[in-house]
């Protein structure tokens, strides 16, 4: 999977620079009530696992920088946002609901999908990434 976007800096993102990471990426928007639910336990995922090889990307389906940057602020997220202006990139992943979640492995492979907000701070979903990004090898298949 290669993707490419902006993030709410302008500055612009591949998931191939987080190749050796298990990446999260979390399609969304902030009219999306499930979205908004989990933002905060997507937070505290994000601030227990950053420092191990584990990234947060939220990807924002067609709206603006500006309201977007609100909203973080509003809701205290820090976790990575990039923009798919156009939708071309939910549309690639085949997203038709929102939230969408995948789970990359360290070599850019899907290996999770969940649809619908969850409970990411709970303790099967840290259990999960504790695996991940200790203990998973991923196949060079």
């Amino acid at each position: 999977v290669e993707v490419t976007l902006k993030d709410l800096n302008g500055q612009q993102v591949s998931l191939s620079d987080f190749r050796g990471k298990i990446v999260f990426i979390n399609f969304w928007t902030t009219w999306c009530l499930a979205c908004v639910i989990e933002m905060p336990s997507m937070e505290k995922l994000h601030q227990k696992f950053k420092d191990k090889d584990f990234v947060m990307l939220a990807i924002n389906l067609q709206e603006s920088a500006s309201k977007i940057k609100q909203f973080y602020k509003e809701y205290k997220l820090t976790f990575t946002t990039l923009l798919d202006t156009t939708g071309d990139v939910g549309t690639g992943f085949g997203i038709r609901s929102i939230p969408t979640t995948y789970i990359l492995d360290k070599n850019g492979r899907i290996i999770g999908k969940a649809l619908g907000p969850r409970e990411w701070e709970s303790k099967e979903s840290i259990a999960l990434f504790e695996y991940l990004t200790e203990s998973y090898v991923a196949s060079s298949i």
